[in-house]
């Protein structure tokens, strides 16, 4: 009776095998909640109030916006807002850890993908050739895929970023750029 606990995942048919990407920026979530409940997104490495942008209210239903949606996210829908400042204390408890965590499972998860990508390049393997790119163009997809290169140098710069952030204990900073 304190609220409504929401998990929301994205997970197309077949994702065991190759995923789809599953990231999204300012995902709208609508639910059937009632009138005037704030909702606190939860994780081990920040526990945070999301906005709401004017009146949230829907046919059927409540609206809220997840900024930054990865694969899956908890989000705790309440009016009992001492609720939320208990799980926002314990998140707090447990930031630094997951913060680290974080950091450190981004560092293997970018170690993996350079040597592979090491790999692919050694045996010729590049994305940006013309073959490809002419094989893009037929199938009726226009411009260049991503940059390898490009997205290696971004990852880092999270990793770097997320490093800054645990030095300066914004944790929920770190756990965020660890994660991203």
């Amino acid at each position: 009776g304190k609220g409504f606990l929401i998990l929301v995942a994205d997970l197309a048919h077949h994702s065991q095998w190759q995923p789809p990407q599953m990231a999204y920026h300012d995902l709208v979530v609508s639910a059937r909640l009632p009138q005037g409940v704030q909702f606190l997104e939860i994780s081990p490495g920040d526990a945070r109030f999301l906005e709401q942008k004017g009146d949230e209210r829907v046919p059927g239903g409540t609206r809220f916006t997840l900024p930054d949606f990865g694969q899956s996210t908890i989000v705790l829908a309440t009016t009992d807002l001492a609720l939320c400042d208990r799980i926002q204390r314990h998140v707090r408890s447990i930031q630094p850890v997951a913060a680290q965590m974080a950091i450190r499972q981004a560092e293997i998860q970018f170690a993996s993908v350079r040597e592979i990508h090491e790999r692919l390049k050694a045996d010729g393997h590049l994305i940006n050739n013309e073959d490809e790119l002419k094989k893009r163009k037929k199938r009726g997809i226009d411009g260049s895929p991503p940059d390898a290169e490009g997205l290696m140098k971004q990852a880092e710069d999270f990793i770097k970023a997320a490093r800054k952030a645990l030095e300066d204990q914004d944790y929920g900073t770190a756990w965020g750029e660890g994660r991203r």
